[in-house]
């Protein structure tokens, strides 16, 4: 699935808001998981400028906490570079609201 959310149909719209205010247009995501407070997501960047900016733009959304990027990876001679990041989503995603 490209989207789970602990059996939840719908990712919490802070969630998407936040992908979206952060993201820079030249990454794609590829897979997005959240369990709890833990959010995960696998993308693909396509310079490794769009995901110094990523990374910088999470640090500084104050949504996430231990922020991790594992897997990564340059492929097509260096012209795409899959990741995975990882975080704790340290502001409330209210389900309730």
């Amino acid at each position: 699935a490209l989207i789970s959310t602990d059996g939840a149909a719908v990712v919490p719209p802070e969630v998407v808001q936040l992908l979206s205010r952060t993201m820079p247009t030249d990454i794609r995501l590829e897979n997005l998981n959240i369990s709890g407070q833990q959010l995960q997501l696998n993308a693909i960047a396509l310079s490794p400028q769009s995901l110094v900016r990523f990374i910088s733009n999470l640090n500084q959304s104050g949504y996430l906490s231990t922020l991790a990027i594992t897997d990564v990876s340059s492929q097509d001679e260096g012209l795409t570079i899959p990741f995975t990041l990882s975080g704790n989503l340290i502001k409330p995603i209210a389900a309730d609201q």
